[in-house]
């Protein structure tokens, strides 16, 4: 027998999936629990886990990541940001309810001055020019080009 880190009900090993880096090559979490956990959970709904099952506030959740990044940001700074921009993309004007996953905070990694709220498209798309304005300038010069 073998008690669930989340129902907290002790359950036949039968009920547990294998997981080999645990010390009795079992999951803490039985299977029941790991179905209603991830089973149902899509992209867009990757934080419902929390909201959900440990009725945490996702926002939370996200302004925790964001402080072991070095970003202090309150709730209010954050609502008034998101209410500012209408809950929109900064660059590409999506709003949020169409994105696969919540908008993310987008900041000067030398200062970590915060910019704005940008979906995870135009986010990547900036780190990946690592925040240079003459790689992007190039960049629509090139699709330029094309057209």
């Amino acid at each position: 027998m073998k008690t669930c880190r989340n129902c907290k009900i002790s359950k036949d090993e039968s009920h547990y999936y294998k997981h080999p880096k645990s010390k009795n090559g079992l999951n803490t979490i039985c299977k029941d629990c790991q179905k209603l956990l991830y089973g149902d959970l899509n992209r867009k709904n990757s934080l419902n886990y929390y909201y959900r099952v440990k009725k945490e506030d996702p926002l939370k959740i996200r302004m925790n990541q964001w402080k072991k990044m070095g970003l202090s940001v309150t709730r209010d700074q954050y609502n008034k940001l998101y209410s500012f921009q209408g809950g929109k993309c900064a660059i590409c004007d999506r709003h949020e309810s169409i994105l696969s996953n919540s908008l993310c905070l987008d900041h000067n990694h030398y200062n970590n001055q915060i910019r704005a709220l940008l979906c995870t498209r135009c986010n990547v798309m900036i780190g990946n020019a690592e925040d240079n304005i003459q790689i992007l300038e190039k960049a629509i010069d090139y699709l330029r080009s094309f057209i």
